[in-house]
């Protein structure tokens, strides 16, 4: 699992060092997105055994804009990531997004923007690797 998410992030680098965000044209599925990551996340506390308990969270990483036509979509997923006491984290690189900055204060997660693509496991290492009860230790 982590050797093909690992490859799934280089390939995605890859192809946003090649194409800058300006020169790529792509609609956003956040919402879409979001509303799968929650699915799967019920199910593993519906499965999950009598006694343990399931400490989930979202990471979005992100290089694209944000859509306007998917905010209440959006916004929906992130009320229901709050009412399952699920933290929205947000990675995003070069473009702020309102939608994300939201979602990390509303969950309680952390919202991080990388200006260069270059410290992006940097960022990602010291910041969202921590669970979240580790995060208040760090602070």
């Amino acid at each position: 699992m982590n050797a093909m998410l690992t490859a799934e992030v280089r390939e995605v680098m890859a192809t946003l060092t090649a194409h800058p965000p300006q020169e790529v044209a792509s609609s956003s599925l956040l919402s879409g997105a979001l509303s799968k990551s929650l699915c799967y996340i019920h199910r593993c506390v519906r499965e999950a055994p009598i006694g343990v308990r399931v400490r989930a969270r979202i990471l979005v990483l992100r290089a694209s804009k944000d859509a306007p036509s998917q905010y209440i979509a959006t916004m929906s997923c992130i009320f229901a990531a709050q009412k399952n006491g699920v933290p929205v984290d947000s990675c995003v690189l070069w473009n702020d997004s309102g939608f994300l900055q939201q979602a990390s204060d509303i969950t309680g997660g952390v919202y991080i923007r990388v200006p260069e693509p270059a410290g992006l496991l940097q960022f990602m290492l010291w910041t969202f690797l921590p669970d979240t009860l580790q995060r208040e230790h760090l602070s």
